[in-house]
């Protein structure tokens, strides 16, 4: 190619290339050397550059030493470099360089050259190829291209995506099909052509996560760049999330972070019909709280986008952090932290509700353990992990470990940290009896309701009698006595013999109750000498109730924690459940129930303690 007789539009593309993908910048004298201008021409070049690149919200900055460079949103400059890249070598041959290896032209392009090795070009021709026929995926027409040069970008630049925090969002995808086929593929073609395989755990899942993209709707709508720079469809969900409640959520960087964290996995689930249940959001889908529509709304563009439909379970994800940054919303200064459990759903909302009415806290989300080590990476602005078993990984913030009971000492530990107690709440029997001596009312339900929603936490919910749940389920038919059993699976045998004998459950439930420990580890000790055996809601529940073992001689489980204790409940739906958990809860905590019911031998014992708090 002659450099001086260069066209606009060919030096536009040089500027572009060397703006794109030189991170070592472009320095104005080797340029109007290397294409044979003035450094004047060079100049109103990039005049004309930077306005094209303004409209999509990129700077064009000049720095000391380095030259020119670009500056901005890392999605932007990702879809430009896609475009860019598109752009330019559709020029060849019509572009046919994407499916022909008969391509002369590219070698006297000189101005490629350092730039994009044709050999990478022909390894992404080869991929794509191949894991069309390996994953029985279509690529449509007027997608192919911007596939290819994205492809292209992480396979032949190095530097670039190398290192980007981003991936960590992706980490779900890393023993899906879509990651092991595409990494299977790409090592072979390596192989085959004696090439030391380049390509890190990172680049590889933006790779799988391009392919996820093509199986859920082959780019349809012209969704590709909204699904490689998914932040956009965050944005759009914030705003809308913002219209419909009146805040303004645009600074809310975790409320962003954390629905960027959510977002693709959920779509994952929904295409390939995987079904995960978070029992900590089952309260919000039957209680129907009013955020679900809220997020329902937020999620309409998205669905249509990519052709889906959030389920429930996904819209209370999103929901729970919408709710999150509406509190956040309204203070300031407050520990920002995960909660993880190794309890059940309604164990891990008493803890939630507790740390709530202690501290002022911004709880981000609550994990089942099994996930911790994959979606806390996602997390980046949190201040502490509060867990109720131990973890073995390391993380990038502390991790308090602490009884789901929250004793003295998690006070201390909590304390440690800078989470100090909240001031006394106001009891809301108290505040009733004082509205009620004062006037008249007329809807007590809705009195209630209002107090709770108006003051928020600084009320304590103290209507409930303290007992009373536990006092009207247990009789002498249900609770039971013994000097020993040989293991906490007889244990728990024996109590759950009760439930199916007083027509709780089936003998289903029982043998699921132990597996779930035996697949879990005991999570069902809520402290030393006592467990809560219990299993799901399901057609094995007949009707709620519950049985007491209590066993002079504590039996050991795995983890070396001993218990005497056993109370098994089975519950029809999650109000009965949350009622049977929280009057333990209490009984707990204020009451000396694990101490004083592990030395009764009689049930007439068991009455006076009930009697008597």
């Amino acid at each position: 190619m002659n450099r001086e007789n260069l066209s606009l539009k060919e030096r536009m593309n040089i500027l572009k290339m060397i703006l794109f993908f030189d991170e070592s910048g472009l320095k104005l004298s080797d340029i109007a050397e290397s294409m044979k201008i003035s450094r004047i021409e060079v100049r109103k070049d990039l005049e004309k550059l930077t306005d094209e690149l303004k409209k999509d919200g990129i700077n064009l900055i000049y720095e000391n030493y380095v030259g020119y460079k670009l500056e901005g949103n890392k999605g932007k400059l990702l879809i430009k470099r896609v475009e860019t890249l598109e752009e330019i070598m559709a020029q060849f041959d019509g572009g046919s360089f994407f499916v022909s290896e008969n391509n002369d032209k590219w070698e006297s392009s000189d101005y490629f050259y350092g730039y994009i090795k044709y050999e990478n070009i022909e390894i992404v021709r080869e991929f794509l190829a191949e894991i069309r026929k390996k994953m029985n995926i279509e690529i449509r027409e007027q997608n192919y291209s911007k596939v290819f040069s994205y492809i292209l970008i992480l396979i032949n630049f190095e530097k670039l995506y190398n290192n980007d925090r981003k991936h960590t969002v992706k980490k779900f995808l890393l023993h899906t099909p879509e990651y092991l086929i595409s990494e299977e593929v790409l090592k072979k073609i390596f192989t085959n052509r004696n090439k030391d395989f380049c390509l890190n755990d990172g680049k590889l899942l933006l790779i799988a996560d391009l392919i996820t993209g093509i199986m859920i709707n082959g780019f349809s709508e012209n969704s590709f760049y909204q699904w490689i720079n998914e932040g956009v469809i965050i944005e759009k969900i914030i705003s809308k999330a913002g219209k419909l409640t009146g805040i303004d959520f645009t600074n809310d960087i975790i409320l962003y972070k954390e629905l960027l964290n959510n977002i693709k996995p959920a779509i994952y689930r929904i295409k390939n019909e995987i079904q995960i249940v978070n029992s900590v959001f089952k309260e919000m889908i039957l209680n129907n709280d009013p955020i679900l529509e809220i997020a329902e709304k937020a999620v309409q563009e998205t669905e249509k986008i990519f052709n889906i439909k959030f389920g429930e379970y996904s819209l209370c994800s999103i929901g729970f952090h919408i709710n999150s940054a509406i509190e956040r919303s309204k203070r300031e200064n407050v520990k920002k932290v995960i909660l993880i459990c190794g309890l059940g759903y309604g164990s891990s909302k008493i803890l939630e509700q507790s740390l709530k009415e202690n501290y002022e806290l911004d709880i981000i989300d609550v994990l089942p353990y099994y996930l911790a080590d994959d979606l806390i990476p996602g997390y980046e602005n949190i201040d502490l992990i509060i867990s109720t078993i131990s973890l073995n990984r390391k993380y990038h913030v502390p991790v308090i470990k602490i009884n789901p009971l929250l004793k003295e000492n998690d006070f201390k530990k909590l304390s440690e940290y800078g989470m100090e107690k909240s001031s006394t709440k106001i009891s809301l029997r108290k505040l009733l009896k004082i509205i009620e001596n004062n006037t008249e009312i007329k809807n007590m339900q809705s009195l209630v309701n209002d107090l709770k929603k108006g003051l928020d936490r600084r009320i304590r919910d103290d209507l409930s009698e303290i007992g009373s749940v536990l006092k009207g389920l247990l009789n002498r038919d249900n609770v039971k006595f013994l000097d020993n059993v040989k293991s906490w699976q007889e244990g728990m045998l024996e109590a759950g013999t009760m439930l199916v004998k007083n027509k709780n459950t089936t003998f289903d439930y029982v043998n699921e109750m132990i597996e779930l420990v035996e697949k879990h580890g005991p999570y069902i000790i809520i402290d030393e000498g006592i467990a809560m055996p219990h299993a799901g809601i399901s057609e094995n529940v007949l009707k709620t109730g519950v049985s007491l073992l209590i066993v002079k001689e504590k039996v050991k489980f795995s983890d070396g924690r001993g218990v005497n204790i056993f109370l098994s409940f089975a519950a029809k739906n999650k109000n009965e459940h949350m009622e049977i958990l929280n009057d333990l809860f209490e009984l707990t905590t204020k009451y000396g129930f694990i101490e004083k019911i592990s030395k009764i031998s009689k049930y007439e014992e068991l009455e006076s303690y009930f009697e008597n708090i």
